[in-house]
């Protein structure tokens, strides 16, 4: 498994600065090259060949923005061995899943833990051991088992869904708040919901029922995370 970090501790506002600047440097570095390419291929005084050679290609690089997703490193990681981003403690632990070395992640910055579980068959204990005392919990609610049985996916496709090593249905997730979960959490968030054997509404009747017993004021707020938009900001 990799992650890709800062090559020294900053805050994540640091780090997506410095990585503005870097990147605006280096764009402005290939924009001078491409200059001096374009002027050595066409020694000549002609200006409008001149302009078409050179200036559209030299502008189109020095108009392009800042890619803040360029990282100025890559650094490996291993679940079961808690690393740092900045401010914000990363702890990955092995989840059920049939891919390589799959990991859910637990955050813990200013006083709040986050925790992230999709992409699992079941939940076995050293998942649920990850999952208690969070402030925030986001975990797989994928499928309903009916509409996967009957939808449209191959039947190996099907058989590997309903597997250990595949998906949360609505029903495993419920049957986990319900018996192992300690319901401490602010914010439950169902994720990665199956657009062809799930409905939103069906994966929150279910976890609602499940969670009735954790009942409260204060925690255990349910929201559903959507495919194609982002949740609207959390606060604690």
């Amino acid at each position: 498994m990799r992650w890709l970090t800062p090559r020294r501790q900053m805050t994540y506002a640091q780090w997506l600065e410095q990585c503005r600047r870097q990147a605006a440097a280096r764009q402005a570095e290939a924009a001078t090259a491409l200059d001096e390419r374009n002027g050595d291929e066409c020694e000549c005084d002609d200006p409008e060949t001149e302009s078409v050679a050179a200036t559209p290609a030299a502008e189109a690089v020095a108009d392009r923005k800042p890619d803040p997703t360029w990282l100025p490193s890559v650094e490996y990681f291993q679940a079961g061995q808690p690393f740092q981003i900045g401010d914000i403690a990363v702890s990955p632990f092995t989840i059920p899943h049939d891919a390589a070395d799959p990991v859910g992640f637990v955050f813990h910055a200013e006083g709040v833990r986050m925790a992230f579980a999709t992409d699992l068959g079941y939940i076995p204990p050293n998942v649920k051991a990850q999952l208690k005392g969070v402030d925030l919990l986001l975990l797989e609610s994928n499928h309903d088992l009916e509409m996967l049985r009957d939808g449209p996916y191959p039947w190996q496709v099907k058989q590997r869904v309903l597997s250990r090593v595949g998906h949360l249905s609505n029903d495993a997730t419920a049957e986990f708040l319900e018996t192992s979960y300690d319901g401490q959490a602010t914010y439950v968030i169902l994720g990665h919901l199956s657009e062809s054997n799930n409905l939103p509404e069906l994966a929150r009747v279910t976890a609602e029922r499940a969670l009735s017993g954790h009942a409260s004021l204060l925690a255990n707020r349910l929201l559903l995370a959507a495919q194609h938009e982002p949740l609207a900001p959390i606060n604690f």
